[in-house]
């Protein structure tokens, strides 16, 4: 069986993405072929009101791909994703974590905010934390609404994470007999390991999207998050977020008691990895040493076993190396590949894998000297964008 599943890549991996990246591991140990396709360019950077049209129209952009999509048997996506291949024979299964149906019913106005939190909003707004009390409309989210409800009607089959999509999607007119609830699942290591012991004083950590707008505010619970962070003001409080407002950053080391908090951490913190055998250790270490960069370059090279390195690779944003065991290890993990081969095997030999997710460096002549800085950082935001 070979299935289509319509879900991207990101440069730092979200939780969204690492959901469906479980997803496709687990499909293709029954055996199934899953390739992954998803848009590369948006159509239009639209007025606030059109967003949700615009987001239709970039994965109708996947029509692009249909000659390839429609050679799979089946042609997964989330939500209304897979929309434009409704119409063909192919099976269709809709994947709904949550419904926008759901998060319109469950994000009230300020107004309707309870009497603890509504102060919180009204004093963020006051400081100048946020532009306005709710959205100017919701007509973005009723365009999804309505486009979600289509795909949900007309899907082979739908997979919702949880009773409550489940019931969001009957209360929408779907027929039950269509929804199979398969809850959310997280990586298997996490079983492996013994518990942690329980430590005798307990932080409040919190880890997460807080969101961009008076909207998602509401739907990520702000209000409520620091509510609870104000109910314990002596005890200490981490904070691992994703914001594009710096004022919010601000306001809450300002305001929140005993609070550390990370906030977008920059690319350049991203760390880079160093492998190799025993024998590469020195020039590792030479490298990182004459780095400017060297405080995020961690030196593993000759520490790894092959099962420690394959996961590595997995968990890694973008893998750059020659073409030797480690690349086709990387390749096997679905990664990313920058390969860098000499020019006498660069048609015998090529990472195994959808064209889209390497680049082949080949050499210019019989050393990798001649392949330059800027066709590395090229390929690299080639892969990364």
């Amino acid at each position: 069986m070979k299935v289509a599943f319509i879900h991207g890549d990101k440069k730092v991996k979200t939780g969204a993405n690492y959901i469906n990246n479980l997803i496709a591991d687990k499909l293709k140990v029954k055996g199934v072929k899953v390739r992954d396709f998803y848009p590369t360019v948006k159509l239009f950077d639209p007025p606030f009101h059109l967003k949700g049209l615009s987001n239709i129209l970039f994965f109708y952009s996947l029509l692009e791909h249909r000659y390839d999509i429609l050679k799979y048997d089946i042609i997964h996506g989330t939500t209304y994703t897979p929309l434009p291949f409704l119409t063909y024979k192919i099976p269709v299964v809709s994947h709904f974590g949550s419904t926008t149906y759901g998060m319109l019913v469950n994000t009230p106005l300020a107004i309707n905010l309870c009497k603890e939190t509504k102060s919180i909003w009204y004093q963020l707004k006051k400081d100048n934390v946020i532009n306005e009390l709710n959205i100017r409309t919701r007509k973005p989210q009723r365009d999804i609404i309505d486009i979600e409800h289509y795909v949900a009607l007309r899907a082979t089959a739908i997979i919702a994470t949880s009773k409550k999509v489940h019931d969001e999607l009957v209360n929408q007119g779907v027929t039950s007999e269509k929804i199979t609830i398969i809850h959310n699942a997280i990586e298997d290591y996490w079983f492996k390991e013994p518990p942690i012991k329980q430590i005798e004083e307990p932080k409040i950590v919190y880890i997460g999207r807080l969101g961009s707008d008076a909207f998602t505010y509401k739907l990520k619970g702000l209000d409520r998050l620091i509510y609870i962070y104000n109910a314990f003001p002596n005890s200490h409080k981490i904070m691992i977020s994703i914001t594009s407002n710096s004022k919010l950053a601000e306001w809450l080391k300002l305001n929140i008691n005993n609070l550390t908090l990370f906030s977008n951490l920059n690319k350049n913190k991203i760390p880079i990895i160093l492998i190799g055998s025993k024998g590469d250790i020195a020039l590792c270490n030479e490298i990182k040493n004459n780095s400017s960069n060297s405080n995020n370059i961690i030196n593993l090279a000759g520490k790894t076993s092959l099962r420690e390195l394959a996961a590595i690779m997995k968990l890694s944003s973008l893998v750059i190396g020659v073409d030797s065991g480690p690349i086709h290890i990387a390749s096997s993990q679905n990664a990313k590949i920058i390969d860098l081969i000499n020019k006498r095997f660069a048609r015998c030999w090529y990472p195994w894998m959808p064209k889209e997710r390497y680049v082949l460096l080949s050499s210019k002549n019989s050393s990798l000297d001649s392949i330059s800085l800027e066709e590395i950082e090229s390929a690299a935001e080639k892969l990364l964008k």
